[in-house]
């Protein structure tokens, strides 16, 4: 994990939060005790579990330079070998602009060379970025997109094989009814998959539930019926 815009130290805390389900002030409040010899509760003994787990399996740099996240990917590829899957999260693709010249330039040719080091070194690269204003706008009034781009340059876009978007459901299913459980969903938008010819038109589409507690999206689905959205705005 590569992140610009949190620390080190408060991404492990969310991740934990995460995992456990226990809120953040918990699992900062019990990581004096985990190396202090004292016998441990069970909320404790789960939180050192998990950043046993994560000192393992999951390395997170502060870090927005190409180059240096080239060298942490050979880097890693080589401790795991060639076999070993690697997810390389990135947080997020406006950090790697140079702040020189061009800033739509400067994104696509991010999204390019990002491109060239997954292939390189046989890993899956998770970018994100910012959706475009009329992006976002969309997502609040329809809980859908029809626009293809996101912000900064459609060259992130041609450069990637899946883009997907998402937002927060705007509450209202259907006109008129405000549904609790609709407030606090996440919209899941399939943008681009390079692998399907997708028939012109359809919108692969889903709201699923959302874990307030963990902060997390849940593997629940309430409905991928976004021809009952469409119904709001009349489009």
């Amino acid at each position: 994990m590569l992140t610009a815009e949190e620390s080190r130290t408060n991404f492990a805390v969310r991740v934990a939060n995460a995992y456990t389900g226990l809120p953040a002030s918990v699992v900062i409040a019990a990581i004096p005790q985990l190396n202090s010899g004292a016998e441990l509760n069970a909320q404790q003994q789960l939180i050192k579990e998990v950043l046993d787990f994560m000192d393992q399996m999951l390395f997170t740099y502060e870090i927005s330079d190409l180059d240096g996240i080239e060298r942490y990917v050979r880097r890693h590829r080589t401790q795991f070998g060639n076999d070993i899957p690697i997810l390389v999260m990135i947080d997020h693709i406006g950090a790697t602009d140079s702040g020189e010249g061009n800033w739509s330039r400067d994104l696509e040719q991010s999204a390019k060379r990002l491109k060239q080091i997954a292939l390189r070194y046989n890993i899956t690269m998770l970018v994100f970025g910012q959706a475009s204003g009329t992006m976002e706008d969309e997502f609040k009034e329809k809980n859908y997109t029809t626009n293809k781009d996101m912000r900064g340059t459609r060259g992130v876009r041609q450069w990637s094989d899946y883009v997907i978007g998402g937002c927060r459901h705007n509450g209202v299913p259907v006109p008129g009814y405000n549904v609790n459980r609709f407030r606090t969903a996440t919209v899941v938008q399939s943008i681009k998959n390079r692998f399907r010819d997708d028939a012109r038109g359809v919108i692969n589409w889903g709201v699923f539930d959302f874990d307030t507690v963990r902060g997390i999206i849940s593997d629940t689905l309430i409905t991928d019926d976004w021809q009952q959205q469409a119904l709001i705005t009349n489009d």
